[in-house]
């Protein structure tokens, strides 16, 4: 028997054992499938947003580009996997790698080598890899029906996030358990990949509730440049749970999940558990302490990687008087990280631990009704590097109720990676020479609701940057060569986007991103970072309809610009016909890069593959 039957009856057993649960137990019905219907345009602008300043505020009055991908959005897009769903922000680069990877950026630097400048949290817990930079995205398999949101910034986020949040934030937030009663199954069945999810939850006394999940999914091969399968499929199974107890004043929260790859192409497992507790104080303050543990594991052949973090945040939010909305904290984090690789590049030190810590606060202060001054800072020591310094100034003006004007001056930071600063090949590359990297971003946004029909958002950026990673050869350009800090100069562009009702039952969304850049190396520096390899534009159109009372079809075009003579622009589309049967049952068929066979949008060190057409059946089943 192969590892993906195995795969496939894990499944099946999953199935079982959560359907006797659901016959079983006493749960409380699960969210009826006729309440996820799309939010009004008012609804939408008016959603609440954490991530812009670490406490509940409206989108309408959030100083930064940000978007929010809905858990509406992201079940009519028919997405199934993070990555695929976050093609749905008007503001990210995603390109497919291979079967496994992606490159997801935000305001450039989008080539596998270099998308190392966007932080990405789930439910405040950092995945952001300390070997490379970056996030393995195949390990990131959060269940897609049980994400409430998912908050995407473009542009830094460091006084509050802390280093790597360099060209932007995605925040993934998950549902309560409480939101999340009863046994749910989402099954995909499609000619390129398959996925199932199931889930059961339900109540524990009087104040806790709890839910349990499974994933098995199967990941077909992407095209080689000739046509051909590329023999990258690959396997996954994961089992989870979250519970929450308490009510407003004082909650808390814990959730786990273990993964593990069931191909015999590499071995991947994984696992985290992460705490929240929180606490509405008497004079309207709040206090949330966080804490999670987190370890990886990767490898194939001689080559192994493995990673134990461990990470405790604390945060206390409070006003003084009517001027003054204050969050302070400070949070730690220990990397202990171990890679071995048989030569001749290797890590100086194949084991190290990094220590992280930090300290922040940030002001709102208001200066009149309708106008506001954010100032913040945050302070990071990081084992690689000396003291770094985030700060951030942010103006909001409203004119009208339904429209902000901001502006926006930032410091951001990317620190060094295991690989940048401790990569040795003997005679060719010596390590510790690389230093942090900087960006100075200068934004200017206008975000408006002129009528009940419509809204838009324009932002406007320019990013300098001060000693992005090249690779320099010792004077007069001979070898050794080092990982230093020998790219410099600016980024700038646009973000717009709109969203029009233009029936009760049909919206239409739209958005354009265009990028420029002025980049220059050092003499002696070679730059290996891909970077002028973004699209200088990309465009999507989005249009969700009902088109009667129980079947909805769903349309998504996306065209991007060419980034390199191997990677050449293209347009697709993706759609969905979905049919609702009951308020507990909706199948669906989906379609995606619907107008190629193939066409490549990213590389990985020399080797290009194409993402190809797909078609799947999906169903959801709730009671």
């Amino acid at each position: 028997m192969r590892r993906r039957d195995y795969t496939l009856g894990g499944a099946a057993i999953a199935f079982g054992a959560l359907w006797t649960l659901a016959g079983t137990a006493q749960a409380q019905t699960s969210e009826p499938l006729e309440e996820l219907r799309d939010l009004t345009i008012e609804q939408l602008s008016n959603l609440e947003v954490i991530s812009v300043s670490r406490r509940p505020e409206s989108l309408a009055v959030a100083p930064a580009a940000v978007e929010v991908i809905t858990a509406d959005d992201i079940r009519r897009s028919g997405a199934q996997s993070i990555p695929e769903a976050l093609r749905l922000a008007r503001n990210l680069e995603v390109a497919r790698v291979d079967s496994q990877y992606y490159a997801i950026s935000a305001r450039g630097f989008n080539s596998f080598q270099a998308s190392n400048k966007l932080l990405v949290l789930i439910d405040g817990r950092s995945v952001y890899h300390p070997l490379y930079s970056g996030v393995l995205w195949d390990q990131q398999q959060v269940p897609l029906q049980d994400i409430e949101r998912i908050e995407v910034i473009s542009g830094p986020g460091g006084t509050l996030w802390g280093a790597n949040a360099v060209n932007g934030v995605i925040n993934i937030i998950t549902r309560s358990a409480a939101e999340t009663q009863g046994f749910q199954a989402d099954l995909f069945a499609g000619d390129v990949d398959s996925r199932a999810d199931l889930r059961f939850g339900g109540g524990i006394g009087d104040t806790g509730s709890f839910r349990i999940f499974a994933t098995a999914l199967d990941r077909g091969s992407v095209f080689t440049t000739t046509g051909e399968d590329a023999g990258d499929d690959w396997q996954l199974g994961q089992v989870g749970f979250r519970t929450d107890w308490g009510g407003l004043s004082n909650s808390f929260m814990l959730q786990g999940g273990y993964h593990e790859r069931l191909d015999d192409r590499a071995d991947n497992t994984g696992s985290h558990i992460l705490g929240r507790w929180r606490r509405l104080l008497e004079n309207g303050s709040s206090l949330e302490v966080q804490a999670f543990y987190s370890h990886a594991a990767a490898g194939a052949g001689a080559v192994s990687d493995e990673l134990h973090m461990y990470d405790i945040d604390v945060q206390h939010t409070f006003s003084i008087g009517s001027a003054h909305e204050i969050v302070w904290g400070g949070g730690y984090r220990v990397s202990e990280s171990e890679f071995i690789t048989p030569g001749p590049a290797t890590l100086s030190s194949p084991q190290n631990t990094l220590h992280i810590s930090n300290i922040f606060i940030q002001d709102e202060i208001a200066l009149r009704e309708n106008l506001s001054l954010t100032l913040g800072l945050k302070v990071e020591d990081h084992t690689f590097t000396d003291l770094e310094y985030m700060p951030n100034a942010r103006l909001a003006w409203r004119p009208t109720d339904n429209s902000l004007v901001w502006a926006a001056v930032s410091r951001a930071v990317r620190t060094p990676s295991r690989i940048d600063y401790e990569l040795e090949i003997p005679g060719v590359v010596v390590p510790g020479r690389f230093q942090s990297e900087y960006l100075i971003a200068y934004e200017l946004g206008y975000r408006a609701q002129p009528n009940a029909w419509s809204s838009f958002s324009v932002n406007l950026y320019y990013h300098d940057y001060d000693g992005v990673r090249t690779l320099n050869l010792t004077p007069p350009g001979v070898l050794p060569a080092c990982y230093c800090n020998g790219l410099n100069g600016g980024l700038y562009g646009a973000e717009i986007w709109a969203d029009f009702a233009l029936r009760e039952n049909w919206r239409v969304s739209a958005g354009v991103t265009v990028i420029e850049s002025e980049l220059e190396t050092d003499p002696l520096a070679i730059d290996f970072n891909g970077t002028g390899d973004d699209p200088s534009y990309q465009f999507f159109v989005r249009s969700r309809a009902d088109l009667a009372e129980d079947w909805t079809l769903d349309l998504d075009l996306r065209a991007i610009d060419s980034v390199t003579p191997q990677i050449p622009g293209y347009v697709e589309l993706g759609a969905r016909l979905g049919w609702r049967i009951n308020d507990t049952v909706e199948f669906a068929l989906v379609g995606q890069n619907l107008l190629d066979e193939s066409h490549p949008e990213s590389f990985d060190e020399g080797s290009l593959f194409e993402a190809r057409r797909s078609v799947h059946l999906s169903a959801r089943l709730s009671y």
